[in-house]
C-alpha cells in the first residue's frame, strides 16, 4: 500500500520506520479504572506512530506539499498522512502523552514523569519555523529519536514478569 506512494512523483522516498522492541502487555493498573479504555488506547496510539515510516518527498516548502495533497486522492492523502515526519502525528503522540501522565495513578514515580517530560520537550524540535529548514535526512533523525523516546515511555509501562491482571 505504502509503495504505491512511489509511483508519484512528488514522492523521494518511503523508508520503513524498523522495529522498536516493547512488549505490548501494559500495567493497566498504574491509571484510574474509570478511564483504562482510553488509556490502553493511547497507549496503541503511540505504539502506531512507532511503526510509521519515514515518508519523504521533494517540496520546497509546506505550502507547496499543502496545494500538491488537493490534487491526490483520497487513499494516497490517507497513505501520506500515515508518516512518521508529519509533525501532526507529533504533535498527535505529545497529546496521548498529555492524557497519560494526567490518569497516572502514581504521582511519586519521578521516572515516568521524567519519561513523558523528555518525550514532550523533544517535541519542541518540531516547531514549524526550523522543522521546515531542516534537510530530509536530519529530520528522520530527529523522528527516531523521538521515536526512541516514547518506546521508553512505553517500556516503562509494560507489566514486570510477575504481574498477572
Amino acid at each position: 500500500m505504502i509503495e504505491a506512494l512511489l509511483e508519484i512523483p512528488e514522492i523521494a522516498e518511503v523508508i520503513h520506520s524498523g522495529e522498536f522492541e516493547f512488549s505490548r502487555d501494559f500495567d493497566l493498573f498504574r491509571f484510574d479504572e474509570r478511564y483504562r479504555a482510553g488509556v490502553l488506547g493511547s497507549m496503541r496510539t503511540l505504539a502506531d506512530y512507532l511503526n510509521l515510516p519515514y515518508i519523504v518527498d521533494f517540496f520546497e516548502s509546506n505550502m507547496d506539499r499543502e496545494n500538491w495533497k488537493k490534487k491526490i486522492t483520497s487513499e494516497q492523502l490517507e497513505i501520506y498522512h500515515n508518516n512518521a515526519l508529519r509533525v501532526g502525528n507529533v504533535n498527535k503522540v505529545s497529546q496521548e502523552l498529555q492524557y497519560l501522565e494526567r490518569l497516572y495513578l502514581d504521582k511519586g514515580d519521578k521516572q515516568f514523569f521524567r519519561l513523558v517530560h523528555d518525550v514532550r520537550s523533544f517535541e519542541r524540535s518540531f516547531s514549524a519555523g526550523v522543522y521546515d529548514t531542516l534537510s530530509p535526512d536530519r529530520k528522520i533523525d530527529l523522528a527516531y529519536l523521538f521515536k526512541e523516546r516514547v518506546v521508553d515511555v512505553l517500556r516503562h509501562l509494560e507489566k514486570s514478569g510477575s504481574e498477572s491482571d
